[in-house]
């Protein structure tokens, strides 16, 4: 992730600008003079890749310059008024913007101007990642097609735009596909619902890609290799090609089209352990499948696991060669694994992806990764103990430690053999029927009383005793004979049933004190930001120390949460004081109307 500074007067312009592009991942760090940004850089050590100022505020020179030490591809953007006068920095700035209106559409379209635009600045920088770049390319070359074609200046023109993807519902495909339905897009490709197969009865998904921005040498030899795989975890790819619509050139690929994802029902809530385990096993055994074979899926998430009728199933368009290096990214997130920074994919980094993506499925957020990529992400205590031994495998730094897909999957069998056993076997849900699995079996028990027992018990296998046969007159025999068998016990009365012994109850927070915000400072929070604090909890159940796990964008309130931590009060543990201190992140969310505070135990 890109990390951006904001230097203006208007701290609430900055917090504001700070919410759009992290949105387009930077992190922000506002401030509202070069003092304190000088100051929050000395205490964070941040290395910044954006920087955009207030030209007019003392000492922007000495800044950029000493930025510009430490980054050689430090961005520097200048906000400017109608008459900008930038003797002094002119030099060194790379473009020059208004401030945008306060307005989510004029924000985006702010930033969106600003990335496009900024490497186009600097000529003798080279051209990475910019969209600039790959839009004058494909300018060029479809202007030689249409001259050597002969189309007039008007359709030239027409051409370097981009296409407004969902005007395109109702166009044909190769003669063959009708774009129906309008399902999503980026700026160089598009996904359309159409149909396929006999009678073009089946619903599938089409996705086009603009020519100009893919090398079709390397897309289309792509997903011809995951076509030719069969496996039932895979999307299956149905046809693909290259062709000409509306005067623009297009490669374009025909998939199973996908009801829902993994994204999408957890912006609702989180999966529950059986789901997860389900969702896990489901992808252990189809990257095995495709590991095997050489291949790597290269960027796994939630949005890439599926339901498709009533079967999950991952993307395959992605998979590519182990062996193959891609472009590092300064766009990474906590899916990618440490070594993508390098350009390297392979197995692990798969695995990396599916560890994220687990903790994500039973909290609705991914873990919280340190400053140190030698360091695993902060774990949530809440996790079930199993998967969180699943995620604590997957998440090692090093990708040599990491555990294979098959290798998880065998220690899932030997971890949990009474529950496979116990467990009646059902066929595989899609992302569909789990929306609904939580409400239905809630109405179904409303009435009875198993909502009153604990959801989750370990079944136990009770055998009857063996039956007596007992006669109230047996026979008497004529002839005494011999008896092998011992005479019965006599019956005992039953013994005393013992109270159960209450397992200790988890540690809580007994007191909880909010910080000390001025209103002023609230007056210039937009939204919500959040303040992370990492605390060492004693036995007795106070707190020992605290530090910034994840400090925000303002220092001012980092600082005022680590002075109310200190005050606050756990219940004490169990052992008393031979037990070991506790580490628990806890979690300040400011508005600018009050503060919401919450706590967990952490993991290493």
């Amino acid at each position: 992730m890109k990390t951006a500074l904001i230097v203006d007067p208007d701290i609430g312009f900055g917090f504001w600008l700070g919410r759009g592009l992290d949105q387009s991942h930077y992190e922000s760090f506002p401030a509202k003079s070069v003092v304190d940004a000088t100051a929050l850089l000395d205490e964070l050590r941040l290395q910044v890749d954006l920087l955009i100022l207030n030209p007019a505020l003392p000492d922007t020179a000495k800044l950029i310059e000493s930025l510009r030490r430490s980054n050689d591809e430090l961005r520097v953007v200048a906000l400017i008024g109608d008459q900008p006068r930038l003797p002094e920095i002119a030099a060194r700035v790379d473009l020059c913007c208004r401030k945008p209106d306060r307005s989510e559409v004029k924000r985006l379209e702010w930033i969106g101007h600003v990335e496009e635009l900024l490497p186009a600045s600097l000529f003798g920088a080279t051209f990475k990642n910019s969209a600039l770049l790959r839009k004058c390319a494909g300018t060029l070359v479809r202007y030689a097609r249409h001259r050597d074609g002969g189309l007039d200046d008007s359709r030239r023109l027409d051409s370097a735009v981009a296409p407004s993807w969902p005007d395109w519902e109702g166009h044909i495909v190769q003669n063959e596909y009708r774009l129906e339905r309008y399902l999503g897009s980026s700026e160089q490709s598009a996904v359309f619902l159409t149909r396929c197969g006999d009678g073009a009865q089946q619903a599938a998904a089409i996705k086009v890609v603009l020519a100009d921005s893919a090398d079709r040498e390397i897309l289309l030899p792509r997903w011809e290799r995951a076509a030719a795989l069969s496996h039932p975890g895979l999307v299956r790819l149905f046809d693909m090609g290259n062709c000409e619509s509306c005067d623009t050139a297009l490669l374009y690929l025909v998939m199973e089209y996908a009801e829902d994802n993994l994204a999408e029902l957890l912006r609702q809530r989180p999966l529950t352990p059986d789901e997860a385990r389900e969702m896990l096993e489901l992808v252990l055994n189809t990257l095995d499948y495709i590991h095997s074979r050489g291949l790597v899926h290269g960027h796994l998430r939630p949005s890439d696991i599926l339901g498709v009728a009533d079967q999950l199933k991952i993307t395959s368009d992605g998979l590519r060669p182990a062996s193959e290096r891609v472009p590092a990214s300064a766009n990474r997130s906590v899916h990618d694994p440490p070594e993508s920074a390098a350009g390297i994919i392979s197995p692990a980094g798969d695995i990396w992806s599916l560890g994220i993506t687990l903790i994500e499925a039973l909290t609705q957020r991914p873990p919280l990764p340190r400053r140190s990529p030698r360091k695993p992400p902060v774990l949530p205590g809440s996790v079930p103990p199993l998967y969180l031994d699943v995620a604590r495998q997957c998440l090692q730094p090093d990708p040599s430690r990491r555990p294979t897909a098959a290798g998880l999957t065998e220690r899932l069998r030997k971890l949990l053999p009474t529950e496979e056993v116990l467990r009646p076997v059902t066929p595989r849900r899609s992302l569909r029927i789990w929306r609904y699995a939580v409400p239905v079996a809630v109405l179904a028990l409303a009435g009875s009383g198993v909502l009153l027992r604990p959801l989750y018990q370990i079944p136990v296998l009770v055998l009857p005793p063996p039956a007596l046969s007992v006669s109230p007159n047996p026979p008497r025999t004529t002839e005494p004979q011999e008896s092998h068998v011992s005479a019965p016990l006599p019956l005992l009365p039953p013994a005393p049933l013992e109270a159960p012994t209450t397992p200790p109850l988890p540690r809580q927070i007994t007191r909880k004190v909010l910080p000390d915000v001025s209103q002023k400072a609230r007056d210039t929070i937009h939204g919500t930001l959040e303040v992370r604090v990492r605390a060492r909890i004693s036995s007795v159940g106070s707190v020992l120390d605290a530090t910034l796990e994840s400090p925000g964008p303002s220092r001012y309130l980092g600082k005022r949460a680590l002075e109310a931590v200190k005050r606050w009060e756990f219940s004490p543990l169990a052992g008393g004081s031979q037990s070991l201190p506790e580490e628990w992140i806890l979690r300040f969310d400011y508005t600018n109307a009050g503060t919401h505070v919450s706590g967990e135990r952490a993991t290493r």
